[in-house]
């Protein structure tokens, strides 16, 4: 079936004109992602009584680790013909924590701490960034003529019925980021556990992307019928469903 009407009109105009400037509407939205997602970062650790001037470059550090994992494996994959996509999410989340746990040894914040305060923002930043990625056409679903089909481009700007993997995806991360919320208020107790809500975040993360890329067009099987990013998606859930163990034998 069609998409929805105000979908249609963002895809035939993924370039926004503003006098003689041309803005590309996926980086739009990622730097629309990276604002908010700094903004609640900072707010969380600000809240937990960190200086403002510490924050802001420890958010300078996650940021640039993020867009150095991001970009830099979506260039190898994209090398390799094993993905479509302009950057990686699981290389920007894999940068941006390898940034986080380096800095947090030398800013003395608790490793598992931080990383929780981190999970809520990138919930949010992959959730608002997902719908960049529907502007540009890059990890389009595969074709199909079932109830989820709409009429979507892919990359190349072919258009026919598809999986709406995008707009799942973003959607499947906003719920992600309201689950995070609804956990970070409620920090006592047994939920108060350092590492949880990474855990939590990682573990249906890891979820939705098992689930949802086998509804892509643009990924290859990796290992058997897995791609590449179920394969890093199922390490990665076996290692969130640790961390809570490894928290509480500390």
């Amino acid at each position: 079936m069609p998409a929805p009407f105000f979908i249609q009109e963002f895809l035939v105009y993924p370039i926004l004109a503003v006098g003689s400037w041309h803005l590309s509407t996926y980086y739009l939205l990622h730097v629309l992602a990276t604002v908010a997602a700094g903004l609640l970062f900072f707010h969380l650790l600000f809240r937990d009584g960190a200086q403002g001037p510490m924050i802001r470059r420890l958010i300078v550090i996650i940021a640039c680790g993020g867009l150095a994992g991001g970009y830099g494996i979506g260039f190898l994959l994209r090398e390799f013909g094993v993905g479509s996509g302009v950057s990686s999410a699981w290389g920007a989340l894999g940068g941006a924590a390898a940034a986080a746990i380096v800095a947090s040894a030398g800013l003395g914040i608790p490793m598992l701490r931080l990383l929780d305060r981190g999970a809520p923002a990138a919930a949010l930043w992959l959730g608002i960034g997902r719908i960049g990625c529907a502007l540009a056409g890059c990890c389009y679903g595969r074709p199909t003529s079932g109830i989820l089909a709409w009429d979507l481009p892919d990359i190349r700007g072919l258009t026919c019925g598809r999986y709406p993997t995008q707009l799942l995806s973003a959607a499947a991360d906003f719920w992600i980021f309201g689950i995070l919320v609804v956990l970070d208020r409620r920090r006592t107790g047994p939920a108060s556990r350092e590492g949880l809500s990474a855990a939590v975040f990682v573990s249906l993360y890891a979820v939705k992307r098992l689930i949802l890329d086998s509804l892509r067009g643009d990924l290859q099987p990796a290992l058997g019928p897995l791609t590449g990013s179920q394969v890093v998606a199922a390490l990665f859930l076996v290692a969130a469903l640790l961390v809570p163990v490894f928290s509480t034998r500390r």
